[in-house]
């Protein structure tokens, strides 16, 4: 017959411990690369947010002041005692029954950190004059469920150009989230100004 000769020696002590102290360099490794991997993703995660908020409310911004035949930038509207910024804009809209003119407010919602927006009829405020109007139109809108522009929003400025003929008016947003900051402006034409 045929004898198997086994052999019955184990690992040593030490070679254990350099085979678990080898596998722990590789999971820590493993580890950080991970970590380092989910950091990143979350930055450039947050900046594309920032980015993605910013645009598309500059995009709603821009097209209701292309359309607006009046628009009045009021950085201080105080309702209980915060002050408000608010762009207010005044646009003729065609209807089936005729044109209806429309008040817009982009409310700069300094105490939630968002952009949020009201349309309301002009025959709704009332004959009042704009400023009064506009802030009649914060205070239903502070009331209610936002109308979302955006999120995170730190400041919302507006200022018109210095060139009247071209009807130019610039608009500046700056987000913040988790300590990163996206700043965007646009400058807008107002086709429709008086």
């Amino acid at each position: 017959m045929h004898d198997v000769i086994s052999d019955h020696r184990g690992l040593t002590l030490i070679e254990v411990i350099v085979s678990l102290l080898i596998a722990s360099l590789v999971l820590l490794a493993v580890t950080g690369f991970l970590m380092v991997s989910t950091r990143t993703y979350r930055t450039n995660s947050m900046e594309t947010s920032l980015q993605m908020e910013s645009q598309i409310a500059l995009n709603q911004i821009d097209d209701l002041l292309m359309k607006a035949s009046f628009y009045e930038w009021v950085n201080d509207i105080v309702i209980d005692g915060v002050a408000y910024p608010v762009l207010g804009m005044k646009a003729m809209e065609e209807t089936k029954g005729g044109a209806i003119e429309y008040y817009y407010a982009v409310i700069h919602d300094t105490v939630h950190k968002q952009l949020r927006f009201r349309k309301v009829k002009k025959e709704e405020v009332g004959e009042s004059s704009f400023q009064q109007s506009l802030k009649h139109i914060v205070e239903e809108e502070l009331k209610g469920t936002p109308s979302l522009l955006a999120n995170y929003v730190s400041s919302l400025w507006v200022s018109p150009a210095t060139n009247k003929k071209e009807n130019l008016v610039t608009v500046s947003i700056l987000l913040e989230l988790d300590g990163r900051t996206f700043s965007s402006f646009s400058s807008i034409s107002m086709r429709n100004r008086n």
